[in-house]
């Protein structure tokens, strides 16, 4: 796993730059969710050797020209807001399988109440539906403001300490602290 970790996280970036737009896309419509049509299985490939490919130029070009520096960026933004989308889109999922099977047995040990817990099968999806689709906004709401805003509140903060029992030798020493460099630029 440790190996290969960054392989397989931009393969789950590649799956989740496809399944996110198709999660949004057949919610919006009331659609079915094909996943395992042709074109559904060759968008992640392709989109993984984009990736890839992408990521390697930028190891050669290490100073990219200003003109392509902006489209990278967003790029690199949308992968990564899918992925964390996708995370939560498969929680949800799991969460309604759960709740899904917990009707069912309640179905079956309550004989005769198949159609009110239908019925409330029917109300649990819509929710978690609607609920799926909040989050995803919630955390692409998130998302945009660390790439545009949050990136503006960099903080520098300056501390002098008085060490006394500091040997001679480490008088004037300058420690320097980096931490959460994460998102966009500061990557």
């Amino acid at each position: 796993l440790f190996i290969h970790f960054f392989t397989l996280l931009l393969v789950c970036i590649s799956v989740a730059q496809w399944t996110v737009p198709l999660w949004l896309l057949t919610s919006a419509t009331s659609a079915p969710l094909i996943l395992m049509q042709p074109l559904s299985v060759m968008i992640p490939i392709f989109l993984f050797v984009l990736n890839l490919a992408v990521l390697r130029s930028l190891r050669r070009i290490p100073h990219l020209p200003s003109l392509l520096r902006l489209p990278i960026r967003l790029y690199f933004a949308y992968g990564f807001t899918a992925a964390f989308c996708l995370v939560f889109l498969l929680l949800c999922g799991g969460l309604w399988l759960a709740l899904s099977l917990a009707c069912q047995m309640i179905g079956v040990a309550l004989t005769g109440m198949e159609t009110s817990i239908s019925r409330v099968q029917t109300s649990l999806s819509e929710s978690l539906r609607w609920a799926s689709n909040l989050g995803v906004a919630a955390i692409t709401t998130a998302f945009v403001y660390g790439y545009t805003r949050g990136q503006q509140q960099l903080q520098i903060t300056r501390l002098t300490l008085s060490l006394p029992d500091w040997p001679e030798a480490w008088r004037g020493l300058r420690l320097l602290h980096l931490s959460d460099l994460h998102i966009g630029a500061n990557l």
